[in-house]
């Protein structure tokens, strides 16, 4: 028995393709339905959620946003300030850290960069507690660094 499907059903299936606007007008008008229920809903949001479904529907720039591939670099500059910052080592790490100038975008350019740090949390943290982060994270590897160097000196005096 063969059903007929909509379109909107039939490229739900499709695990990577992008929702069209009427694909997601419809969505968002179905969830204005269900919010707009009096036992469960939230009628200030069912009205929100409607218009914003008739917004899509009508491509109203106001609610739409471009969307930007996460894959290329935001411009050449920041590619470029990625690699500096990459190849700091301890000790102009330590002198970006106290320099007071630096801003808050250029310390989690470092944790970035330098450190791998994911700065989703650190966004969320103020200016000297993104720094304290970034110097644990200098003493992390610095450490490290010595352990491994005593590794390979207690390794190289075996004889067996």
């Amino acid at each position: 028995m063969s059903k007929s499907r909509s379109t909107a059903e039939q490229n739900y299936d499709e695990p990577h393709s992008p929702l069209s606007p009427i694909e997601l007008a419809e969505f968002l008008s179905g969830l204005a339905a269900l919010h707009s229920s009096e036992a469960y809903g939230n009628d200030r949001l069912a009205v929100a959620l409607k218009e914003l479904a008739q917004a899509v529907k009508r491509s109203d720039p106001a609610y739409i946003r471009a969307s930007r591939n996460r894959a290329e670099p935001k411009s050449q500059m920041q590619s470029g300030q990625h690699e500096q910052l990459h190849s700091l080592n301890s000790s102009e790490v330590q002198a970006f850290l106290e320099d007071e100038t630096k801003s808050k975008a250029d310390l989690l350019a470092l944790a970035s960069a330098r450190f791998s740090m994911p700065t989703s949390q650190l966004k969320r943290m103020r200016t000297e507690e993104v720094r304290a982060a970034i110097n644990s994270a200098m003493l992390h590897e610095s450490s490290i660094e010595i352990l491994s160097t005593e590794a390979g000196r207690e390794g190289a005096s075996r004889t067996s």
